[in-house]
């Protein structure tokens, strides 16, 4: 008795899914006259059914199924005249799902129909964006593809070098962050308008890297100068991000080590959204709102910063050959200036072995604060001395803050 209950919850989820899709293929058509849908939520639930106990009958069978739908499918097209072909394919994808039910597949099953009903349901909203997008942006948007989904998985996921320091997946992985962050800012100032795109660039992109957010950032500001308070507010966003990102690994490492990072990190947290409220609350009546900038993925500033860590970390091995354990704190400001996330899971993962817990937050609190100075003078490099101004005054207050709170707590 217990075996029938698999082949009725796979015949029960083919249903369902036929008559998801159905409901959102009826609901398009329902201005049709009666007739003149090619399927709707009888045909659909049907279609899904048929699916079903063709997958009960075999792989012939179903192969046989979707051969007779097809053709089925292609004499009501003739018929009706139209040139869109969605209908028609929904109706093939819905009994291979009502198939796939049966073979065992139901999370797969349902989470598939339930994205087909969404995208079919969307349509408005897809052509728009559609119209909308211009050809440097489609280009920009392959090329992301490329260097991410062809390039970077074909590199060597290991050391180089002295020290095997230089890491090209890695390395790689660093253009592909700024290049999508750089992409990343430009569709939100698109779709959600300048300012409130910065703001959710800096949030997002703070979260994996506040270096690269910087950067792009950074080179917008030369560009859309009107824009500079709130891209400014976008780089503190971002660093409030790294703040918080530093104290969640050292949390996962060494509990006992964020007690001690926790007032400094908090105050200069604080003050970050504070500076970041303030920036963006700042409007210029006299311009326009501004354009995106006009390189959706700044794939130049991405190589020339990957340069930059290149160098770095060439550096950081070769002070850890001459000075061995006790060059943390050289090696961690060095580090920093490229990476916080190495430095501080090192020294996390060294208290109570071979670092001492002042040591290990010091240690971290250098890295921070090499790459705070570090993303300063990245700031004016690309963005101009006004852009470095802004950040510099914004850094200056998060320091400022972490370092009472560390005075206060100690």
């Amino acid at each position: 008795m217990m075996d029938v209950w698999p082949p009725l919850a796979g015949l029960g989820v083919a249903l369902a899914i036929g008559l998801i899709v159905g409901i959102e293929r009826g609901w398009h058509e329902r201005e049709e006259a009666e007739g003149g849908r090619i399927a709707g939520l009888r045909t659909f639930g049907l279609v899904g059914l048929a699916g079903g106990f063709a997958g009960l009958l075999g792989v012939w069978v179903i192969a046989a199924g979707v051969l007779a739908l097809g053709v089925l499918l292609a004499l009501a097209h003739r018929r009706r005249r139209d040139l869109g072909i969605t209908t028609e394919v929904a109706a093939l994808l819905t009994f291979l799902l009502g198939a796939a039910a049966i073979l065992g597949h139901l999370l797969a099953t349902v989470a598939a129909g339930v994205v087909a009903a969404l995208l079919l349901g969307l349509k408005p909203t897809l052509h728009a964006w559609l119209r909308r997008i211009e050809e440097r942006e489609l280009m920009a948007g392959l090329q992301l593809l490329l260097i991410s989904c062809v390039v970077l998985p074909l590199l060597p996921d290991r050391g180089f070098g002295p020290d095997q320091a230089l890491n090209p997946f890695r390395m790689w992985l660093m253009v592909v962050l700024i290049a999508g962050f750089s992409f990343l800012g430009y569709v939100a100032i698109r779709l959600v308008g300048a300012r409130r795109g910065v703001m959710l660039t800096g949030l997002l992109g703070g979260v994996v890297s506040s270096t690269a957010v910087t950067v792009t950032l950074a080179r917008q500001a030369r560009a859309a100068t009107s824009l500079r308070d709130a891209l400014a507010a976008g780089v503190a966003l971002a660093a409030v991000m790294m703040l918080l990102r530093i104290g969640v690994l050292v949390g996962a490492v060494q509990p006992v080590l964020l007690a001690a990072l926790a007032p400094p990190l908090a105050a200069a947290a604080l003050a970050g959204l504070g500076v970041a409220w303030w920036l963006n609350r700042r409007r210029i009546a006299v311009e326009a709102q501004p354009e995106p900038p006009g390189n959706p993925l700044e794939l130049g500033s991405a190589l020339q910063f990957a340069l930059l860590l290149t160098i770095v970390q060439l550096a950081a091995g070769w002070l850890r050959r001459q000075f061995g354990d006790a060059g943390l704190l050289a090696l961690a400001a060095l580090s920093g200036l490229a990476d916080v996330d190495a430095i501080t899971l090192s020294a996390a993962s060294m208290v109570d072995r071979s670092v001492a817990l002042d040591s290990a937050a010091l240690a971290i609190g250098l890295a921070a604060l090499s790459n705070t100075v570090a993303k300063a003078a990245i700031a004016g490099w690309l963005g101009g001395a006004a852009m470095a101004w802004k950040v510099a005054s914004t850094y200056a207050a998060m320091l400022a803050a972490a370092g009472v709170a560390a005075l206060a707590a100690g």
